[in-house]
């Protein structure tokens, strides 16, 4: 109904991957970056509650994303090293798990359930088993693993790696068939699958950025975000009408935090 609804919540809250729509009870969560004191939901109705995480244990919440397969939220633990396991039927935490060194993005792949952490600190992917919360080493060596996502088209995990000398770019791999490419690209920061095509979408921190990744393995051509925009944040998509939005916390001339709506090639 065009209706605007203004919640104050938490000041750290910038990061939009830390919203996230849950279809099961069709709320809208937001989980704070720091101090994680505190989970809001907001209803359809536009009605707003909220409820004191328990035995979290977390200082920090990097990133967050709902599992289908088994109808969990998992978020990333930074300050302790964890992936929390939040069940939006109770609106409890039911697991705390750990796993490596500064864990902070998470990739699900929808078929089997698994969860896929990438761990910044000790540059490693590890898996998360759905039910029995087992954690197993998938990939070691890595450079600043960043950003993980599943691509159903071809079952295969695409990481964003974030060196600041940009020289590491955004790794392929399958469990059957190993790394399978390397797109050299700068320092990726989020990955978005297209679910029309298949075409994996990764933000270039800087210089402000995102670029297409197809199935055939080549690379599109980047696109400006913004122009002026130092970093490119976040990308969030709009199935209903096609965009990706992301956000610009930075920008060359000026004026200020910025989102920019980007139309993507189908």
């Amino acid at each position: 109904n065009n209706s605007v609804v203004n919640v104050s919540l938490a000041p750290a809250l910038y990061h939009l991957q830390r919203a996230l729509f849950v279809p099961l009870n069709r709320r809208l969560y937001v989980f704070p970056y720091s101090p994680f004191d505190h989970v809001w939901w907001f209803e359809a109705d536009e009605s707003v509650g909220g409820v004191a995480p328990d035995g979290s244990q977390c200082a920090f919440i990097d990133s967050g994303a709902y599992n289908s397969f088994n109808q969990r939220i998992y978020l990333t633990c930074r300050g302790s090293d964890r992936l929390l396991v939040f069940d939006p039927r109770t609106d409890r935490i039911v697991a705390v798990i750990p796993v490596g060194a500064v864990p902070i993005g998470i990739g699900i792949n929808s078929q089997t359930g698994f969860v896929y952490v990438t761990n910044y600190g000790n540059e490693t992917i590890m898996s998360v088993h759905p039910t029995s919360h087992a954690v197993t080493l998938v990939l070691s060596n890595l450079t600043r693993p960043h950003a993980i996502v599943w691509n159903p088209f071809n079952d295969y995990l695409y990481i964003a790696q974030n060196l600041a000398d940009g020289s590491t770019g955004t790794l392929v791999y399958n469990a059957s068939f190993g790394l399978v490419h390397h797109f050299l690209l700068a320092p990726g920061h989020n990955l978005f699958v297209h679910p029309s095509t298949g075409t994996v979408y990764v933000n270039l921190y800087a210089p402000g950025q995102v670029a297409p990744m197809f199935l055939n393995m080549t690379q599109g051509t980047p696109i400006v975000a913004n122009v002026g925009a130092v970093v490119v944040f976040d990308l969030i998509f709009a199935a209903s009408h096609n965009r990706l939005y992301c956000t610009n916390p930075s920008h060359a001339n000026g004026v200020g935090s910025t989102v920019q709506v980007i139309a993507p090639t189908v």
